[in-house]
This record gives structure tokens, sequence and C-alpha cells, in this order.
């Protein structure tokens, strides 16, 4: 019986995005993510993905091993507070992709952001399970629920980068 080799722990090949990579990946983005735009009130995935990549400072898109699209992820600066990035991150549907690997390019990436804001927020829609596991791997605290345009349940998650950015 042939065995499967062990996951690999090397990160994923990212590249800055492209405007292809918003049109590769709107049709193929998992379902928890497209239920996610659709209790915000986005238009489509295409929308979702193309104000991604406008309003980023940081945009990446994640490649399989076949060298196409599979995560496109940034951080939006936040307008009232240049210490904070909104971190995003959309991704394709059956990844064929190890967690691990995974895992170790979200937390790189999260710490490359760190480099640039202290504090980084994202929202996550409380059905998508699987964005949970990932932001906490990453080191994201969760906070307060809130109702999204559609109604359904969202929660703050954020990562600081040191205790001296908290206010006392």
């Amino acid at each position: 019986m042939k065995r499967k080799p062990p996951p690999s722990t090397t990160r994923l090949e990212v590249r800055p995005s492209v405007p292809d990579d918003v049109t590769y990946l709107a049709p193929r983005l998992r379902k928890a993510d497209l239920e996610s735009l659709v209790a915000c009130a986005s238009p489509s995935a295409e929308v979702s993905l193309a104000r991604g990549l406008q309003h980023s400072d940081i945009c990446l898109t994640a490649l399989d091993d076949d060298g196409l699209p599979v995560v496109m992820f940034g951080t939006v600066p936040y307008p009232q507070d240049s210490t904070v990035g909104n971190v995003w991150f959309l991704m394709a549907d059956d990844l064929d992709i190890e967690t691990e690997r995974l895992s170790a390019t979200a937390s790189h990436y999260v710490e490359t952001f760190h480099g640039k804001y202290p504090i980084l927020s994202s929202f996550m829609d409380c059905r998508d399970r699987s964005r949970k596991r990932i932001l906490k791997r990453c080191g994201f605290g969760f906070g307060k629920i809130a109702k999204s345009p559609g109604g359904w349940n969202f929660q703050e998650a954020f990562k600081i980068r040191s205790a001296a950015c908290v206010i006392q």
C-alpha cells in the first residue's frame, strides 16, 4: 500500500493580486464566503473581490501547486485610525491544500500585516467555522457579535501587536 507523503509545511506561493485573479476566483469561491457576501449585502463575488483589489493597500493572491489562484487577501486601512488594518480573505472552493500550508501562509502574512498595522481587525460571519479556525490559528481574539445588513450574526476578530497598543 502506497503511503501518502507527509504534509508540507512550506508556505503557498504568494504574489501581488491582479485583475485576472478577480475574474478567476469569483465563480470559484467557497459556499461559506458566498453566504457571507450575501449577508453583507454585497452585489456579487466579483464586485467584492474587485473592491478588495481596489481598496487594499496590500492585496495578495496565494497560488496552488499548479499556479492557479486559490486565496485572495489583503488589508484595507481603517479610515478613522491609521494604526488599524482591516484584514479580509476569500478562498476558492474545494481547496486541495494541506491545512498546515494554509496556516503557515496565513500566519506569515498576518505578521507581515502587523509590520504596518499594530492592530488587525476583521469581521466574520459566525456561520463560517473554518474562517474562525484560520483566524484563531493566526492568533486573533474574538469580540462582540453584531448583525450584518442581511440580519446574520457577525463577530469581530482582532489581533494586537503588543500590549503597549492597548489603552489602559
